[in-house]
């Protein structure tokens, strides 16, 4: 199965698995850069307005492992269950960013508790990264889980 098929059906999966309340339609979007995903609020058809669009670069999801693609979509859908669509802010987006890892990490060690030891680690790579606020978020995360 290739990757695009895979994230599509565990993006469904998962959202069965939360049981998250608003639709989460998933779109093939290659012009995100440097982005695996993203998630936005969304009103589909000008009717339906409690929706979310969760676009994926089907490029980038080559280069993640498929316990990798999983941690991406729960911290997607945690932005969802945090409110960050819908303009419910943390203070900063660093915090933002901060909770929905931290919630998507606890939904891992839930439901895929042999993927966890390897999100948390791959946090680390985070102190690299070249986008400021998932650094920040990340490795203050890292730092917490490994205090």
């Amino acid at each position: 199965m290739n990757k695009k098929i895979y994230f599509e059906n565990m993006s469904e999966k998962l959202h069965k698995l939360l049981k998250i309340y608003p639709d989460v339609f998933v779109k093939q979007d290659n012009r995100l850069k440097n982005n695996c995903a993203t998630i936005q609020h969304y009103i589909y058809n000008d009717t339906k307005e409690d929706c979310y669009l969760l676009r994926y670069n089907a490029k980038e999801l080559k280069l993640y492992p498929k316990w990798q693609l999983i941690r991406v979509i729960f911290h997607e859908l945690a932005h969802v269950i945090l409110g960050h669509c819908k303009g419910h802010f943390a203070p900063t987006k660093v915090d933002q960013e901060y909770n929905a890892e931290k919630l998507a990490l606890l939904w891992i060690k839930r439901y895929y508790p042999n993927y966890y030891q390897r999100s948390v680690n791959y946090l680390k790579k985070y102190e690299k990264h070249n986008v400021a606020v998932y650094k920040k978020a990340y490795m203050k995360l890292w730092k917490e889980l490994n205090a």
